[in-house]
């Protein structure tokens, strides 16, 4: 499994030769996205030179992971998330 860094991967693409070659491919990860820039606020000094606006946006984490690994990454999911379809992951999206 790779990780897309964020806030990196605002500016880049991953390498479609790469995913390509590995048959990777992209999940979402939304899970705790509404406390993400608090947390990033804790890297004071990084936080700043990131994002000198003061605004992080609220952009899923990005994992990239084989096909064939991509059922086992799911995980179960919670009663809530049962009950009402609310997913941490999104269905895997393209690669370009």
């Amino acid at each position: 499994m790779y990780y897309s860094d964020f806030p990196y991967n605002q500016r880049a693409d991953p390498d479609t030769r790469f995913t390509a070659r590995h048959g990777l491919v992209a999940r979402d990860w939304e899970r705790g996205l509404d406390r993400k820039a608090e947390l990033i606020r804790g890297y004071g000094t990084q936080a700043d030179a990131m994002f000198p606006e003061g605004r992080v946006p609220m952009t899923p984490e990005v994992y990239l992971l084989p096909e064939s690994a991509d059922a086992a990454f799911r995980p179960r999911p919670s009663r809530t998330e049962a009950l009402y379809g609310f997913h941490g992951i999104r269905a895997p999206r393209s690669v370009s």
